[in-house]
């Protein structure tokens, strides 16, 4: 994503070229940075997924740490063939399907999320029922990602200039201008329908892992 920051850091100066001695390279980088992350979760337009190897009497995993929202969690007994579409439930509805739902073993028909997707080691993925034994079964993910910042983006001048520069600038003045940072903000949001019909996925980028135990 270096070519984005570059280009928002660019028209940040642009447009506001007296305020180089208040506002530094790194500060507009990582506003920047910020900014892609709200396109990402409010156009949902990067789409991936992550293969999960089940493990017997383990009913926890880890999840990516660019996981934004869970779309869709697909089961395959020999990880060829993800016909099955877990049941998506509330964590805090599983006492209710079952008391001992932690001990619970067979077919995986439900999931649940543990603490919010995109948290570096407290993003968990909870299946009900877990496997007494395992054999290849896997779990597919398919969820809406947010970019690293090595990630190479090509983005319409439009968006960055509709979306991104006041998205920046929004963050830049909340402190010394706070009805501009509101209006920026505003132009913002109002830039982000647009924008959704701009950006589609290119296809799901699908990586194996091995789930991490609660």
């Amino acid at each position: 994503m270096p070519e984005l920051v570059s280009e928002v850091t660019r028209l940040v100066r642009a447009l506001a070229p007296d305020y180089e001695y208040r506002w530094t390279d790194a500060a507009i980088r990582r506003c920047a940075h910020l900014a892609d992350l709200a396109v990402c979760e409010g156009a949902a337009h990067v789409w991936r997924s992550t293969d999960i190897t089940l493990v017997e009497n383990v009913y926890s995993y880890d999840l990516p740490v660019d996981v934004l929202s869970v779309q869709a969690v697909r089961y395959s007994p020999d990880g060829i063939s993800y016909d099955r579409v877990l049941t998506r439930v509330p964590a805090r509805m599983l006492d209710r399907y079952s008391q001992r739902w932690q001990a619970d073993t067979g077919f995986p028909g439900h999931y649940a999320l543990l603490s919010h997707p995109g948290i570096d080691g407290y993003s968990k993925l909870i299946v009900w029922r877990k496997l007494a034994s395992a054999g290849g079964e896997t779990l597919r993910v398919e969820y809406t990602a947010s970019r690293a910042p090595t990630d190479a983006v090509t983005l319409p001048a439009t968006i960055i200039q509709d979306v991104y520069l006041p998205y920046v600038i929004s963050l830049l003045r909340a402190a010394e201008e706070p009805p501009e940072a509101a209006a920026a903000m505003r132009q913002f949001k109002d830039g982000m329908p647009r924008a959704r019909l701009q950006l589609t996925h290119r296809g799901l980028e699908t990586k194996r892992v091995r789930g991490g135990v609660l």
